[in-house]
């Protein structure tokens, strides 16, 4: 085979690697984006994010958040919105870019959505969980709240309700349908204002088995 036949195959496997390549990027799914725009009035997230993450679109920030996060790599990507197209000038590539907020797993993370400037970041593998709250601009963590259950539903525009595990041991006569293979927990319902980083009781109560 003289050289410029080589030369000829060569071009020829290397045009043919880069359309498969190019294939192949054209194959591959798109990431899921998710309006998240009316975080004050209903759900801090949308839905869950994929796998292979998704992008999040809030008034102020694009997050990009995946939902099975290894150890050390990105819960979420905050960035800053801009623009006045239609996308809002939102970016969802997933690398992280100069100026954005990057949450790192460092336990069992997850991205629990957004409020205004802070970042919603749920920890544990249990019913037993802590919420951690980050704020954006100062990058730093402001709030946790430690043994926090689901939300239950919203008292004005900045106060949500919210169940947490109160401290202490409980006897099983207090909960006698908790099967005898859980623990007992007690949750109280407490007011969660946004604004002001606080908590206040409500008064109800509800029984947690505790895993």
């Amino acid at each position: 085979m003289t050289m410029r036949r080589l030369h000829s195959w060569s071009v020829c496997l290397l045009v043919a690697g880069l359309v498969a390549a190019g294939a192949a990027a054209e194959a591959a799914p798109a990431m899921p984006i998710h309006d998240a725009s009316p975080d004050s009035t209903g759900d801090f997230l949308p839905c869950l994010p994929a796998a292979g993450g998704s992008c999040y679109l809030y008034p102020r920030y694009a997050v990009v958040a995946w939902g099975s996060p290894g150890q050390g790599e990105p819960v979420a990507i905050v960035r800053k919105r801009g623009g006045t197209d239609p996308g809002g000038g939102a970016d969802c590539r997933p690398d992280s870019l100069p100026g954005d907020f990057v949450v790192r797993n460092e336990w069992a993370e997850y991205f629990a959505g957004m409020w205004g400037d802070l970042v919603l970041i749920d920890s544990g593998t249990s019913n037993v969980r802590s919420l951690f709250l980050y704020d954006v601009p100062t990058r730093r963590r402001v709030f946790a709240v430690h043994g926090c259950g689901e939300t239950a539903g919203w008292i004005d525009s900045t106060t949500v309700r919210v169940w947490v595990l109160c401290d202490g041991d409980f006897p099983r006569s207090l909960c006698p349908d908790i099967p005898d293979m859980f623990g007992v927990g007690v949750d109280s319902l407490y007011a969660f204002d946004l604004e002001e980083l606080s908590l206040r009781a409500l008064g109800p109560w509800r029984c947690n088995a505790l895993q």
